[in-house]
């Protein structure tokens, strides 16, 4: 059990994701189309996307906020949902389906004493339907299923499933919780609650974009940007976990994640980096 709920971290970082800036198309993402008429919320400039709070944990709900750090920015959680007019359309982007390759260091501790996490890891993503795409990362057994949404000013997550030794975790968050803002600018801040559909484990994410930086993914120089983020287990375990991720906006990818984990009865420390931004 206490493996089952470390090996559960990851599947909050490592992902397709967009943590970057900007949001021109680059090589390497695929642009998916908002159909016709739907409804979209739109933040000032550099807010992020803001989530409404609320809902009750025990029921599986989920709330966020996202706000600015940046001078300029616009009123802090100001919002505005305007519904699409039907003859427009909305672009936004996903990340190029195929199957990646991560290689992992780390250690575990805790019951059966301590063990080797090195090794390698793959994550699978399927193409993306419409705005949605679902991705599927295994670790040495730790298979962990994800779903995300894209749209104009930020990532959600929709559903969130972690198997490890037979025994599942599985989270369908409501409202969606924020997987990222998109752009994600420098000093952006956002934060959620999910609880597991079972009602057993509550955790709670809070994020920061804290640089810019360019990072080595094989022979490649790739830009990415830089979040971290807290997050706390609450209900039948309790602890916390420091994670440190970049993300590359052109790839729609996470290319490293590293993670510290505090569970009292079990710990773990981690790095996982993208060993090459071309699919299989």
């Amino acid at each position: 059990m206490g493996r089952k709920l470390i090996a559960l971290l990851a599947a909050v970082s490592l992902s397709t994701a967009a943590c970057g800036g900007g949001d021109k198309k680059e090589s390497g993402a695929t642009d998916t189309t908002v159909a016709p008429g739907d409804t979209t919320t739109t933040t000032a400039a550099g807010t992020g996307d803001p989530l409404t709070a609320g809902g009750n944990p025990a029921g599986g709900q989920s709330g966020g906020t996202a706000s600015p750090s940046s001078p300029g920015a616009g009123a802090a959680g100001a919002t505005t949902t305007t519904a699409k007019p039907a003859n427009t359309t909305s672009t936004t982007r996903t990340a190029a389906p195929g199957r990646y390759t991560y290689q992992r260091t780390g250690t575990a501790s805790g019951f059966g004493g301590d063990r080797s996490l090195d090794g390698e890891g793959t994550l699978t993503v399927d193409p993306a339907n419409g705005n949605e795409q679902h991705s599927v990362t295994d670790f040495v057994g730790d298979t962990i299923e994800q779903t995300l949404r894209h749209r104009p000013g930020g990532i959600d997550l929709l559903h969130l499933r972690q198997t490890t030794s037979g025994v599942t975790f599985e989270f369908r968050p409501s409202p969606p919780a924020l997987f990222a803002p998109d752009p994600a600018n420098v000093g952006a801040t956002w934060s959620w609650r999910m609880t597991s559909t079972d009602g057993g484990l509550t955790i709670d994410g809070s994020f920061k974009v804290v640089r810019n930086e360019t990072v080595a993914v094989g022979s490649e120089a790739v830009p990415t940007t830089v979040v971290e983020g807290d997050l706390r287990f609450s209900g039948t375990f309790t602890g916390t976990s420091k994670q440190t991720l970049w993300g590359s906006d052109r790839y729609r990818l996470v290319v490293r994640t590293e993670e510290a984990t505090d569970l009292g009865f079990a710990k773990r420390q981690s790095r996982s980096v993208l060993v090459s931004t071309k699919p299989a």
